[in-house]
């Protein structure tokens, strides 16, 4: 009974809060995954949109401009992944389970592998790039060209360069470091000698809070967090951390049930909804 008022009380609260600016996107675009596929991750490349399909291990390529899945390829050795890459004419994706990123080139045909303890997200940056190791609550660099490892970041725990089951990464043209952190409910910024820059975001319900932060991606000057147990897609000032808008459509926000995993191509914008499997492509 207890249980049931929490959630009741959490419902209200979340119905209540989100008083907030809107911007305003237009979807353009909506794909429904059939039983037993599992949407995961996207990544855009010029006006196509491809799709991770982690249960299978297949990719689909979907033209963003006609709205139409046009091919689907098989993805060897990547059941169970978690994110795609796109970079240098290559695909990096993260498997978790497996403990590696597998790398494919441009044809989807696998050409090595990167061993790396519970992987969920790559990004690039010069000549070195940087993973996220969930479980291992911290961020790894490499020699891109090399392989070797560099240095890294992280143990778990609570402060400043301290992790709990950080998720995604992105980083930005100065370098600085976005990991958003699930646990610890935050984004940490670090600059690209990981240092610590600043916290965007803090644990609640309310706007500007997160209770399950996931899926990051950068438009314009903002960031966008997506939170996979509230729902919303909120946008953040890069530089200052501070909210700014919402997502909505047509004057009302919108309320995924469960939004993973988001990216970003120009005006478009990628969200990935686990618990519904659905694919949507919005406009902004």
């Amino acid at each position: 009974m207890k249980n049931f008022y929490y959630i009741l009380l959490l419902l209200i609260i979340v119905s209540r809060i989100y008083a907030y600016e809107l911007i305003n996107v237009d979807e353009i675009y909506s794909y429904q995954f059939a039983a037993g596929e599992v949407p995961a991750a996207a990544v855009f490349i010029k006006d196509s949109l491809f799709v991770l399909e982690a249960k299978k291990g297949e990719i689909f390529k979907i033209n963003i401009k006609k709205g139409d899945v046009n091919r689907k390829f098989k993805l060897e050795d990547s059941v169970g992944a978690v994110g795609i890459t796109y970079f240098d004419n290559k695909f990096f994706v993260p498997i978790p389970n497996k403990n590696k990123i597998c790398v494919y080139n441009k044809n989807f045909k696998k050409m090595y592998e990167i061993k790396v303890k519970d992987p969920t997200d790559i990004e690039f940056y010069k000549n070195t790039y940087i993973v996220v190791s969930n479980d291992g609550h911290k961020i790894l660099r490499f020699n891109y060209k090399t392989l070797d490892f560099i240095d890294e970041v992280g143990v778990m725990g609570f402060y400043e360069r301290e992790f709990r089951y950080p998720f995604d990464l992105l980083i930005d043209k100065n370098g600085d470091i976005y990991v958003s952190e699930v646990i610890n409910t935050r984004v940490q910024v670090l600059n690209n000698k990981f240092k610590f820059v600043k916290y965007i975001g803090k644990w609640g319900v309310s706007s500007g809070s997160f209770y399950r932060p996931k899926g990051i991606a950068f438009y314009k000057n903002y960031l966008l967090v997506a939170d996979g147990f509230l729902g919303v897609i909120q946008l953040f000032d890069k530089k200052t951390g501070d909210l700014k808008y919402l997502l909505g459509k047509k004057g009302q926000l919108i309320k995924f049930k469960s939004p993973v995993r988001i990216r970003t191509y120009k005006d478009y914008l990628s969200v990935i909804d686990y618990f519904t499997k659905k694919l949507y492509v919005f406009r902004f």
